[in-house]
């Protein structure tokens, strides 16, 4: 609750952002289909998660020197098909609830009236609630992550067309907290690497100057995640065995509305 209050207290302060010189805002609505699995060590495929990914955000920006200073958040509720399998070898069939947060602030630094870069930092937390089937337990996995992502924009001499940008993300830190009712304690495991690569451009629909202005982002992204070291893990204190985040592959394509002033 209260990193939603503080997201909200964000968005107050974007609009009051608006009312002066050079600032803006992007109110934004996405839908898109997301892809994800799980490998183990020896490549063999632990679970697959897929469907349908909306989300709605919002980023203020302000004209700061030769380019521009932005920040921003963003909400999703994601309900996938999961097939996997127990830690018994049987073969599961099930749903994950995902909730996720992300806020971000960054800089963007223009270098002439085509190319520009851009450096943005950005905080994401998720939770992940892998839904019980017959005897099997479900399970809780809330995540935190920090990732650094520069990116690349350039603005082709085309009516229709505003920008197209590829963007490198990293992560520079971030945790996984497990956990599973009279199962498994909760225990948290250090993440390891994560990268990965995300493709955008932005179509106008209308004069790209017109304010307010509606405009279409198709996307295209990838990330991979590094399996983690092994942490112990316990049922009522007593040590049961170790567990790890396997390594783990997605993808996601998607579109976006955005009402920009």
């Amino acid at each position: 609750m209260a990193r939603l209050r503080a997201m909200g207290l964000a968005l107050l302060a974007g609009a009051a952002w608006t009312d002066a010189n050079a600032a803006g805002l992007d109110l934004t609505a996405a839908l898109g289909y997301r892809h994800l699995a799980e490998h183990a060590a020896g490549g063999e495929r632990l679970l697959t998660e897929t469907g349908m990914a909306p989300s709605v955000g919002f980023t203020g920006r302000h004209a700061a020197g030769p380019g521009e200073g932005f920040a921003g958040a963003d909400l999703t509720r994601q309900v996938l098909d999961y097939e996997g399998r127990s830690q018994l070898g049987r073969p599961v069939e099930t749903r994950s609830d995902y909730r996720g947060e992300r806020l971000w602030l960054g800089y963007r630094l223009d270098l002439g009236p085509r190319w520009a870069v851009v450096t943005r930092w950005e905080r994401s937390f998720q939770r992940r609630e892998i839904r019980a089937v017959g005897a099997i337990s479900g399970l809780d996995e809330r995540t935190r992550s920090d990732w650094l992502a520069p990116s690349v924009r350039y603005r082709p001499a085309l009516p229709h067309l505003a920008w197209v940008e590829a963007e490198w993300q990293q992560s520079i830190g971030g945790e996984l907290r497990v956990a599973s009712a009279g199962v498994i304690d909760p225990v948290t495991i250090p993440l390891n690497r994560r990268y990965g690569l995300r493709l955008s451009a932005r179509v106008p629909l209308g004069a790209p100057s017109a304010r307010p202005g509606l405009a279409l982002e198709p996307s295209l992204a990838w990330c991979r995640t590094e399996a983690s070291d092994e942490r112990t893990w316990r049922r009522n204190g007593r040590a049961q065995g170790t567990l790890n985040q396997p390594r783990q592959t997605e993808w996601q394509a998607g579109l976006s509305a955005v009402l920009s002033w």
